[in-house]
């Protein structure tokens, strides 16, 4: 499956978002407590950080992307980089090459805009979302604890030539 991909599509990405939520709380591996994904948590970000991939008309994977994170890289400048938050792929196509296919259009998109790097995180006890991202060329470049309970891994990855 090739998906189609567009930002902008709040409601699928807040959807696909509850159900990998469930999912994996569900699997004993929780990932996101309810206030993280609750809509209000994403009231600030505007309609086109959502990105949604589909077969079809169905909403199949999500992510945001925005281009400032101060909470997690707040040394780099706005506008620097590409930030990829809350990566979602519904189940059902789970295998497919869609964390792919989204960080491509991540990659994509930033290329355009002229934006050196696509930086994220994920838990620094994710050891297949940390091997699926060395995979696709992002360099582990840093650790931060978040909490007494969560520390993340901090991945970049360089698109354009340093300037």
């Amino acid at each position: 499956m090739t998906p189609r991909i567009a930002c902008g599509d709040r409601a699928a990405f807040l959807s696909l978002l509850r159900g990998a939520a469930k999912w994996l709380e569900d699997s004993g591996r929780g990932m996101w407590p309810p206030e993280e994904i609750a809509p209000e948590a994403f009231a600030h970000l505007p309609d086109e950080a959502f990105v949604v991939a589909y077969d079809a008309d169905r909403p199949v994977g999500a992510m945001t992307l925005t281009f400032a994170d101060p909470l997690f890289w707040p040394d780099v400048p706005a506008g620097r980089s590409g930030y990829i938050h809350k990566l979602c792929i519904d189940r059902a196509y789970a295998g497919q090459a869609l964390p792919e296919a989204l960080l491509a259009f991540a990659e994509a998109l930033c290329r355009q805009r002229g934006i050196p790097a696509l930086r994220l995180d994920t838990g620094a006890d994710r050891e297949k979302l940390r091997a699926l991202y060395a995979r696709l060329g992002f360099a582990e470049v840093g650790i931060l604890s978040v909490c007494p309970e969560w520390t993340a891994v901090l991945l970049c990855k360089p698109l354009l030539p340093a300037l």
